[in-house]
């Protein structure tokens, strides 16, 4: 009985390298302060502390790394907004105030492509120990002009 346990220890051990129990494709707390200390945000960023950290295990182009996705957190804003406003108050509490989240790449927020710097994508390279990218998701093109309409004919 022992000798069966001892060998279902290994192969989860063996299946999920880091930390004992922990997925694969979830970094560690360890792997995640790497990647923080290693982080210089991108011009127009707000503090660390202002968003929401997602953190992911993957792979690009055939190197392991860490996916990193920020949301702003806006709970001062809310803050400020339940000072002037009590009665409409039912919104997140203030200890979620950028919080830390290492998650499997499913449970990375959706990225969106305009908003600047109110969200972030980070890939952190782990062989090479280095942030490979970090960048504010943009801002939408504008709208393409209307195309010229053709002058309406008169009624006979």
């Amino acid at each position: 009985m022992l000798k069966g346990a001892c060998a279902a220890l290994v192969v989860v051990a063996t299946a999920f390298p880091g930390v004992a129990g922990a997925a694969p494709d979830v970094p560690t707390a360890a792997e995640v302060a790497r990647l923080e200390s290693a982080l210089t945000l991108p011009k127009g960023a707000r503090a660390l502390y202002d968003y929401d950290r997602y953190y992911a295990r993957s792979v690009v182009d055939g190197r392991p790394v860490i996916l990193g996705l920020y949301q702003r957190t806006w709970i001062r804003d809310v803050k400020e907004h339940q000072q002037r406003n009590p009665q409409n108050w039912n919104m997140a509490s203030p200890q979620r105030v950028g919080e830390v989240q290492r998650v499997r790449k499913a449970g990375l927020p959706r990225e969106i492509s305009d908003g600047g710097c109110e969200q972030i994508r980070v890939v952190f390279d782990l062989e090479a120990n280095k942030v490979s990218e970090a960048s504010c998701n943009g801002a939408a093109p504008p709208p393409a002009p209307a195309a010229p309409t053709a002058p309406a004919t008169p009624a006979a």
